[in-house]
């Protein structure tokens, strides 16, 4: 996973995991989830601080910013 639109794929997998898991099998899904959501949370709060970083640096060189290269981790395949 390398992205944003990755992540967010790989969650939506995992919700219908968890919708088709009955049993034992939905209590060892369930953990899966929370680390997943976990691990998601600390990607997002990445990326958000990525974002304000990109913001930031827009922001202190006006016009000329808008040559500031986005992260890939904040683009789908191919963006830029």
């Amino acid at each position: 996973m390398s992205n944003l639109v990755q992540l967010n794929d790989r969650l939506f997998r995992e919700l219908d995991r968890l919708e088709q898991a009955e049993g034992d099998d939905l209590d060892a899904e369930i953990e899966r989830a929370k680390a997943i959501g976990q691990m998601s949370r600390t990607v997002i709060d990445n990326a958000n601080t990525m974002m304000k970083a990109v913001q930031m640096k827009r922001d202190a060189m006006g016009d000329v910013g808008e040559a500031v290269v986005v992260p890939q981790l904040l683009l789908g395949e191919g963006e830029r």
